[in-house]
C-alpha cells in the first residue's frame, strides 16, 4: 500500500486480517494501478474497487 499512496496519491483499505502481511511483489515502473490493484487482489484472494473520485482502492474478503 505504501507505493500505491505514494506514486498513485491513493488511499488503500485492506481487511483486517492484512493490515499486518507485508507483500512483496516486482513491478515496471511505468506500471498501471489497475494491474498492481489485481495482483495484490489475485496474490490474497481478494475483490477490489478502485474509486477515482475519492482517490481510493478498497480490497475486500472473496465471499465463498
Amino acid at each position: 500500500t505504501n507505493y500505491i499512496q505514494e506514486n498513485f496519491n491513493y488511499q488503500v483499505k485492506v481487511p483486517q486480517s492484512l493490515t499486518t502481511e507485508k507483500t512483496t511483489i516486482k513491478i515496471y515502473k511505468k506500471e498501471q494501478l489497475t494491474t498492481i490493484t489485481a495482483i495484490i487482489a489475485e496474490i490474497h484472494n481478494l475483490n477490489y474497487k478502485i474509486n477515482p473520485n475519492d482517490k481510493e482502492i478498497i480490497f475486500s474478503s472473496k465471499k465463498q
